[in-house]
C-alpha cells in the first residue's frame, strides 16, 4: 500500500523515522527520484512507505481519524471557496451575490482551516508522544536490515 495524505509513514524524510505523509508516497517517490542524488535512490525508496495499523498506539490511530475529518471537511470547504471565487471572477455584474457567496465559503473555510491545523498539531504530537514506541517497535515493521541509526537512515554513507 502507498502511503496517502495523513498516513503514518516510515522514512519519509532521512532525518526522520515516522511522520505523517503530507503528499501522496508516490509524489515523494518522484520527487527522490527528481531531486535527490542518485547515490541515495536505492536506499530512500527501498525505506519509504506506511506503518501498519497494528502498530500504531491508539492515541495516534484516534489522532489520525480526527485529522482526516477534519482534512474532509477543509478539502470541502477548499472547493467552495475555489467555486466561489470562480463564480466572482466570471459575474462581475453580479457581484453583490457572488460576494456574499464567497464570504460565507471563506468563513466556513477559515473554520475548517483552524480545525486542520489544530487536528495537524495534534497528530504530531500523538507521533511525536509515542517515539519511544516507533524507536522500540521499529524492526518489526520496517525492512530487516534497515540503517536507521536513531537519527538517519544513512549512517553507514554519512559521518557527521
Amino acid at each position: 500500500m502507498k502511503g496517502e495524505i495523513g498516513d503514518v509513514g516510515k522514512h519519509i524524510h532521512h532525518t526522520q523515522l515516522v511522520e505523517m505523509f503530507t503528499e501522496p508516497q508516490e509524489s515523494r517517490e518522484d520527487y527522490i527520484r527528481s531531486e535527490k542524488p542518485e547515490g541515495e535512490h536505492l536506499t530512500r525508496l527501498r525505506l519509504i512507505g506506511v506503518i501498519p495499523d497494528q502498530y500504531l498506539p491508539q492515541e495516534v490511530l484516534a489522532a489520525r481519524e480526527i485529522f482526516r475529518q477534519a482534512w474532509a471537511a477543509y478539502n470541502q470547504a477548499r472547493a467552495a471557496y475555489s467555486q466561489a471565487w470562480a463564480a466572482y471572477d466570471q459575474a462581475r455584474a453580479a457581484y453583490s451575490q457572488a460576494w456574499a457567496a464567497y464570504d460565507q465559503a471563506r468563513a466556513a473555510h477559515d473554520q475548517a482551516r483552524a480545525a486542520y491545523d489544530q487536528a495537524w498539531a495534534a497528530y504530531y504530537q500523538a507521533i511525536w508522544n509515542n517515539k519511544e514506541h516507533f524507536e522500540s517497535t521499529h524492526h518489526l515493521w520496517c525492512v530487516p536490515d534497515c540503517p536507521w541509526n536513531g537519527v538517519t537512515i544513512f549512517s553507514k554513507e554519512r559521518k557527521k
